[in-house]
């Protein structure tokens, strides 16, 4: 990204991308964590550098050019997979070693990883010692079982053999990143939320977070602010139009980033999936006095979406929800609505977040709503 960058005291940022302090490279190499420098590397270029996969089913595929991020990660080769989430593994990381956090990376980060591990150690990240096992990455694919003679597997994982119930099957796993918390050179950071927005109140936030809810600010931005800014959208078919004006609301809003989609929405009419609005907010007001649920606007989502992402490492708008779209408040033509889904990480081709429209009376099942808890002073204006 092109704009300027600030950097905390840290850690370095050069051409070659975010690197780890002296400080956070002791404290990480203690605990057992190899530093690597990843150099924007794609999987169509590392295997022409040599590196073999187990197949060539991915040739010519879109995500064969999603390139690597620039700068230093961590990696603990002994302790590599998980099935803790990303977000408590980053939680935990920030507190052993300040200033870092953990994420999960996309296909090019592992492959570049992979290659650069077994010409330093001689040994397999993903290897015989892991059995047949993978970790997901941001492109909705799995990348690992490095066998010994065919080469580092990319597999692609239909969701639905696990429908997200009990534990997930014992070959799919996670491989955190350490990162510096710095901006990292390919992911900008949102713009630091204003003072002057409506907030709940410590009483709200209190059974809000009980209940499962995490909230977010949002600070009145625009789609073209947003991309202004750096954040990676997949399409370019709104620039110029009244969509790209659009502004986030300026208040506190919670979701359930783990359930934000209502249930049985789907196949509905966007009348129809108001009613199940409006009856959550009627469920939400006797419950959280001085809240409302709302349906929010595709600014509001993606804001919200982007600020998820820069916090967390990971957004949970893919796989996991089988690439389900929210339906939103805006408004595209009379008879259309704009709908917000389908993240797609990484940076290379057909990544970032995918704006669409939909009509109001067209019923899909993979188009649902997300409401948004806000409190009532931001619906007042």
């Amino acid at each position: 990204m092109k704009e300027h960058k600030e950097v905390s005291p840290s850690s370095e940022i050069n051409s070659e991308g975010l690197r780890f302090s002296p400080e956070q490279r002791l404290q990480l190499e203690r605990r057992g964590y190899i530093i690597y420098h990843l150099s924007g590397q794609s999987i169509e270029s590392l295997r022409e550098a040599g590196l073999r996969f187990s197949s060539d089913r991915h040739k010519g595929k879109w995500f064969e050019t999603v390139a690597s991020m620039h700068g230093e990660v961590a990696i603990n080769p002994k302790d590599l997979l998980t099935h803790s989430n990303i977000e408590r593994v980053s939680r935990e990381i920030a507190e052993q070693v300040s200033g870092t956090r953990a994420i999960i990376g996309n296909l090019g980060d592992y492959a570049e990883l992979a290659f650069k591990h077994l010409n330093q150690t001689g040994q397999r990240l993903f290897g015989k010692d892991f059995g047949l096992k993978y970790t997901e990455t941001t492109n909705h694919e799995y990348i690992g079982h490095f066998d010994d003679n065919s080469g580092l597997t990319i597999y692609k994982w239909e969701v639905k053999a696990w429908t997200g119930r009990g534990d997930p099957p014992d070959i799919f796993w996670t491989a955190p990143l350490i990162v510096p918390t710095s901006e990292h050179i390919e992911t900008p950071k949102t713009v630091e939320a204003p003072i002057e927005i409506d907030r709940f109140s410590p009483e709200q936030r209190e059974i809000l977070e009980r209940k499962g809810y995490v909230i977010y600010p949002l600070t009145g931005q625009s789609i073209k602010s947003l991309r202004d800014a750096g954040w990676s959208f997949n399409s370019s078919w709104f620039k110029g139009t009244p969509l790209d004006g659009s502004i986030s609301m300026r208040s506190e809003v919670a979701i359930n980033p783990k359930k934000p989609f209502l249930p049985e929405s789907n196949m509905k009419t966007l009348a129809k999936q108001l009613e199940l609005v409006n009856a959550l907010n009627k469920k939400i007001q006797g419950q959280i006095h001085g809240t409302t649920a709302v349906l929010g606007s595709v600014a509001d989502y993606a804001e919200l979406i982007f600020f998820h992402f820069d916090h967390n490492g990971y957004l949970r708008t893919g796989t996991e929800f089988n690439f389900f779209y929210t339906r939103t408040s805006t408004l595209v033509g009379k008879t259309r609505v704009a709908i917000v889904g389908k993240y797609h990480g990484g940076f290379g081709y057909g990544s970032g977040l995918e704006l669409a429209y939909q009509d109001k009376v067209k019923r899909y099942s993979d188009l649902r709503v997300a409401p948004l808890v806000v409190p009532v002073s931001a619906t007042i204006k």
